[in-house]
């Protein structure tokens, strides 16, 4: 069951005058897109059919009935789409890099089991779907990756995907997809925390974005970590930066990650509640290292380098019973007016424009040197804080 909803496809040319839409539709829900340049593909969980409570061992086979379809469609041309295949694979997709096509061939990375957390019988799988009329059929397939874990990123180049599945370390695999039909692991390596998110930034070289974790599988804070895929069979990590806390947004929106080549700077958001830190952050990942050469910052008066602060919240000493439905009662506020406290900014992207480098957070436009990291202009976008 994947619901009663319409995915409708609405094809726009926005070379031409516009005109009523082209539209074709399948009767699913659509969760995740993911586009070559000739096919659109939308894949949607399938959830199990619901089980009485007086069978538990039916509760228990659920997890292996959890499943993904997938709808192909032709967007070459302009002004229409057109509807060619479906398929279901076992598991569910994390994102649209779970999916990639390559010479008529889309691979899948999916992991069995709920979309939700950690299953001892889980494990992840690369499909290869090649359309065969109406349907895309499975040409081949590699699984038993990561057993008991889960699939936290995925990123396919060419022929190769690769693949981090995480619950207690994380296991970086290098799989060979050069055949269709036999898809084989050719290479694993295992560290502790997890990559979110995978990036190549130069020849033979990823930068993963994740988070840092003890060897029982306990997070600790933002980690980047720039691996070495030269030989498939042997990856190996090169260089890592963890400024230990924190969180960085790129491990949910890869929208949020800025990689400038000419530079060879990786830019990203971090964010700290912890002693409220709300930054964006500059990684140079060259000459096999990855270490930090600047932040930029959203500060509420643009010379000031202090840290924003939370405003604080102050607690009664003791706490006692209090009718809170007695009018007699009077609630006041604390003032938190502009004058006596700065509000936290978490930057959620970044752009280079010229020699500047440009960072929006909430309410605000932000100009800073691309060499000095200098604020050279502030764009404030709301100006009646009331």
């Amino acid at each position: 069951f994947a619901g009663f909803s319409t995915l409708s496809v609405i094809t726009v040319n926005l070379s031409s005058p516009l005109s009523p839409p082209d539209a074709i539709a399948v009767l699913a829900d659509g969760e995740t897109v993911y586009a070559s340049h000739q096919h659109l593909y939308v894949a949607t969980t399938e959830y199990p059919e619901p089980v009485f409570p007086d069978d538990p061992e039916a509760w228990l086979r659920m997890d292996d009935d959890y499943a993904t379809s997938i709808h192909q469609f032709q967007v070459a041309n302009p002004s229409a789409t057109e509807y060619l295949a479906s398929a279901t694979v076992s598991g569910h997709v994390l994102n649209q890099f779970s999916m990639s096509e390559l010479d008529s061939h889309l691979r899948v990375a999916t992991t069995s089991g709920a979309p939700w957390g950690f299953d001892e019988n889980a494990e992840s799988t690369i499909t290869v779907l090649a359309r065969d009329g109406a349907e895309l059929v499975e040409v081949g397939r590699v699984d038993n990756m990561g057993r008991g874990e889960r699939i936290h990123a995925a990123r396919f180049l060419g022929d190769t995907a690769f693949v981090v599945t995480f619950r207690r370390i994380d296991p970086f695999y290098v799989v060979d997809l050069s055949d269709p039909t036999a898809p084989r692991v050719r290479g694993e390596l295992k560290i502790t925390g997890y990559s979110g998110y995978l990036h190549p930034v130069g020849e033979d070289r990823i930068l993963g974005i994740g988070q840092e974790a003890t060897e029982e599988g306990m997070t600790t804070g933002t980690k980047a970590t720039l691996f070495d895929v030269s030989d498939p069979a042997d990856p190996t990590e090169l260089d890592t930066w963890s400024p230990g806390g924190g969180n960085s947004a790129v491990e949910w929106d890869h929208r949020a990650f800025l990689w400038w080549s000419p530079q060879a700077l990786a830019v990203m958001p971090f964010t700290d509640w912890s002693d409220a830190r709300a930054e964006a952050v500059l990684l140079r990942a060259a000459e096999d290292t990855v270490s930090e050469v600047g932040r930029v910052s959203h500060t509420t008066n643009p010379g000031d380098d202090s840290q924003d602060l939370l405003c604080p919240i102050p607690y009664p000493d003791e706490v006692t019973d209090v009718d809170f439905e007695d009018p007699g009662i009077e609630i006041s506020m604390l003032d938190c007016s502009p004058e006596s406290w700065a509000p936290l900014r978490p930057i959620e992207r970044t752009m280079v424009v010229g020699d500047n480098l440009w960072s929006y957070s909430w309410g605000r436009l932000q100009a800073n040197d691309m060499d000095s990291l200098v604020t050279r202009r502030v764009v404030d976008l709301i100006t009646d804080r009331g």
